[in-house]
């Protein structure tokens, strides 16, 4: 059985080294959105940042390949199934090749027949963000070799490439206005690539198998589609506050949003470095109660990296907002309730990838649903109180509140089925 190392120690140093790198990417990349804000005209880089919704949806052009790999091969290297993880690593390799030169053809073919009837801008920029699209999923699938062979240092690292390459760019944008951006796309797409393809040392051959590339779809589309969905919940929010308070309070609202992308981010490393390690154990076990002792761990650092941040931020918010953004201190009282929401996300990442370890993602959904409706009646209700902002913010508590619930109330359901069954058949045999 090929083990990965589960050590506290080890896990511990590439959650570190992978959200330092990620938070010092972020922040470059939030400076250089305020330069881009500064360079370029309202209008231009609002056609720029509606054709970035085909970059957005890009991600999700592979159909759950990149997801299935990523849990496979763990999968099956606890399963002591070298081959199968080679197999699936081959399948996957010429499937992505084989969607990057499928999709050039039908953008060559969609430009051919369409492209006379939009402005040289739109198809220009159409073309930019459909290259980078196609090309991002080979870097997708460089980092899924990254991640499942414990390597998030240089999956940080990626980026922070990415990120500075879209800050040094930024002489394209100033220079050649909205055609630097096309540029800059298509630049810092093949950076990351050609990064990934260096740090990878993929030697694995491209080959098919039918069968491998089912296998592979049949796992990853479920989990690609979970992820997308709790994308909308993550969202939901905002939504909600287009939907009955208008452009004005969303501006406001903007703060609570950034605070929580940040506090977001730290769940997000730590349940995709401790994700690798679980699809390997299950691979070893087949057992969901092995997993339990790391969906508590992810959680358990999650949540005290994430305390640390909110209370950090919950007596710099009011200063900060009053000294540099004073316009915003209406929505100082949405973000510290918003905080709650960040800890709740910590607390649940565990569980959440429990669920899709052992390919429980209907459960997930039903979860998330819950939650969804939760939010909804709760906002309303606040509304009807005369809450605006903070019944937002109040209402995601509420619903992230059920969510975390409902995660760890079927993660331990699982289980139990898993120690009943066990029990019974002890039963029997004697």
């Amino acid at each position: 059985m090929a083990r990965l190392d589960d050590s506290p120690r080890k896990l511990l140093g590439q959650i570190f080294h992978f959200s330092s790198a990620t938070l010092i990417a972020s922040f470059i990349t939030l400076l250089q959105g305020i330069i881009v804000l500064k360079l370029v005209e309202p209008s231009v880089y609002g056609i720029w940042t509606s054709l970035t919704l085909i970059l957005d949806y890009g991600i999700y052009f592979h159909l759950g390949l990149v997801n299935g790999l990523e849990r496979s091969i763990p999968f099956f290297r606890g399963m002591n199934r070298d081959d199968q993880a080679q197999r699936a690593t081959e399948t996957c390799k010429f499937t992505l090749v084989f969607l990057i030169l499928t999709g050039l053809v039908l953008l060559l073919g969609i430009t051919t027949v369409f492209g006379r009837l939009w402005r040289t801008e739109v198809r220009i920029g159409v073309i930019s963000v459909a290259i980078s699209a196609f090309l991002y999923l080979g870097t997708q699938y460089y980092s899924a070799l990254l991640k499942v062979n414990q390597r998030f240092k240089e999956v940080g690292y990626l980026q922070l490439i990415i990120a500075v390459g879209m800050l040094v760019s930024l002489l394209l944008i100033w220079r050649y206005g909205f055609y630097g951006f096309c540029m800059r796309a298509i630049f810092t797409t093949c950076l990351g690539l050609a990064y990934t393809a260096w740090r990878a040392r993929d030697n694995s051959r491209v080959r098919f198998d039918g069968a491998m590339a089912l296998y592979l779809v049949k796992i990853g589309l479920p989990l690609m589609t979970i992820g997308a969905i709790a994308l909308i919940l993550f969202s939901f929010d905002r939504l909600l506050i287009l939907t009955f308070l208008g452009s004005t309070l969303m501006g406001y609202y903007g703060i609570s949003i950034a605070l929580l992308r940040m506090l977001n981010l730290f769940p997000m490393v730590v349940g995709q470095v401790y994700a690798p390690v679980m699809a390997n154990v299950y691979g070893a076990t087949l057992s969901p109660r092995s997993l339990l002792k790391y969906a508590a761990r992810a959680s358990l650092v999650a949540f005290c990296i994430t305390l640390g941040a909110v209370v950090a931020l919950y007596f710099l918010i009011p200063p900060f907002i009053i000294h540099f953004l004073p316009k915003y201190t209406y929505g100082i009282t949405a973000a510290r309730i918003s905080l709650l929401t960040g800890l709740l996300l910590a607390l649940s990442v565990g569980p959440g990838f429990f669920l899709q370890t052992i390919m429980r993602q209907f459960e997930y959904f039903i979860v998330i649903l819950l939650s969804a409706i939760v939010i909804l009646y709760s906002v309303i209700r606040f509304f009807a109180s005369g809450n605006d902002l903070s019944g937002v913010a109040w209402g995601m508590v509420i619903g992230y509140a059920v969510n975390t619930a409902g995660v760890w109330i079927y993660t331990f359901v699982f289980c139990h089925r898993e120690k009943k069954t066990g029990r019974e058949a002890s039963s029997q045999s004697s």
